[in-house]
């Protein structure tokens, strides 16, 4: 568990410098608060393809909760 797992603190920090950081950081992967290059599945244009289906996924889950939720207006 310790190799995995992160304290509140680091995983929270983590978030709030997801949301704070510029457009530069947008659709980037950003564990230990700065941009890393992805690996694994989300290599190449099958990762291109699975991180915009899951994105849809995720958003047509959020919209059922509170509509409007994911637009930017």
């Amino acid at each position: 568990m310790k190799i995995l797992a992160r304290p509140t603190m680091v995983g929270a920090r983590t978030i709030a410098y997801g949301a704070s950081a510029g457009p530069e950081s947008h659709g980037e992967y950003l564990p230990d608060c700065r941009i890393t290059k992805l690996g694994g599945l989300c290599k190449g244009k099958e990762g291109v393809g699975l991180q915009k289906r899951v994105w849809e996924e995720l958003k047509e889950i959020l919209e059922a909760i509170q509509p409007g939720v994911t637009s930017l207006s």
